[in-house]
């Protein structure tokens, strides 16, 4: 059976044409950035709201406008248009850009461990990914790490389409569900539900979050990019370790008022708990960008069909950036 992928960059050649790279200043001087969220606006990227509300891309001498993200507004199809110069990306979104021949460079890793797991009820006979085998798995058709723990265990397994209604999950205590550590649990908590999450790292599938960037804008704005990621690293430290975050989440709930500050609490409660943003193996401190590991993401998704081409990571990653801070 053909496999159908969720990343298709619709009219790709057309916003190729339409990307600019012209670096602009507001009326103070500072340099303007627009950062393109891979999702709407939440505590998963706290650390470039606490960049923002806390000075430290100020402090660069830049004006950084944060951008939401969805559905409509994927971060690669917005670096594509030109309508960003910077953008959070997921690392298998980011290897189909570059397969599919955007100019685009990975410059950093803002999240060394993505959060993305599979919920079962604490009362589940469902341990471990391989006993998933037989089972209904709610989750968002074609995302690739379906097919990695489909070959990692040599299992198969229905899939339910997510649609990002919970109500299945919360009535049936069969399901298991696609969902983050930092979010799904906490309102499962909420409706009564017990839950015990299998994250993508502890099967060896550990993606990275990462930031990419244009070649022709890195290429000529590189004392941007090196300020970007200054501000960036310090956001992230400050939001981590702040006794008072709530500038931060003021702003992140005025861009996506649907959140509640419990369930913003909890994400970065975990988000510190488990190191997924400074990693739990990592000597290089946030935002490195470890280019073996890439590459054996990338062989993965190469043998699962993901990618129908091997990619040349050292020509689509530039650590100079990083090295120079």
């Amino acid at each position: 059976m053909m496999k159908h992928w969720v990343y298709p960059l619709f009219a790709f050649s057309a916003l190729l044409c339409l990307a600019g790279c012209g670096e602009k200043e507001s009326e103070d001087g500072a340099k303007k950035v627009r950062f393109q969220m891979g999702w709407y606006a939440q505590p998963e990227r706290g650390g470039f709201f606490q960049g923002v509300v806390a000075g430290h891309f100020a402090n660069e001498g830049l004006e950084v406008t944060l951008k939401n993200g969805g559905p409509q507004n994927t971060a690669g199809a917005m670096l594509a248009a030109g309508e960003a110069d910077i953008a959070d990306l997921r690392l298998e979104e980011s290897l189909a850009l570059i397969e599919k021949g955007f100019p685009i460079v990975l410059v950093a890793a803002y999240m060394q461990h993505d959060p993305q797991a599979i919920m079962v009820r604490e009362s589940s006979p469902v341990m471990t990914m391989a006993d998933l085998d037989g089972r209904r798995v709610m989750a968002r058709p074609g995302i690739p790490f379906l097919e990695v723990i489909k070959k990692k265990f040599d299992i198969d397994f229905s899939l339910i389409p997510l649609s990002g209604n919970a109500a299945l999950f919360l009535s049936d205590p069969e399901i298991a569900q696609q969902c983050f550590i930092t979010n799904e649990p906490f309102y499962a908590d909420r409706e009564g539900i017990k839950v015990r999450t299998m994250t993508l790292s502890s099967i060896g599938f550990d993606l990275f979050r990462v930031i990419g960037v244009r070649k022709s804008y890195a290429e000529k704005n590189p004392e941007i990019v090196k300020g970007f990621l200054r501000g960036m690293i310090a956001g992230w430290e400050d939001y981590l370790t702040a006794e008072d975050v709530t500038a931060a989440h003021d702003m992140i709930k005025q861009m996506n008022p649907t959140l509640d500050e419990a369930g913003m609490d909890f994400a970065r409660e975990v988000m510190i708990r488990e190191k997924l943003i400074e990693g739990k193996e990592n000597p290089h401190g946030i935002g490195w960008l470890d280019v073996a590991r890439l590459d054996e993401v990338m062989n993965e998704l190469y043998e699962i069909g993901f990618l129908k081409k091997k990619i040349d990571i050292e020509a689509s990653t530039d650590l100079s950036f990083l090295e120079s801070l």
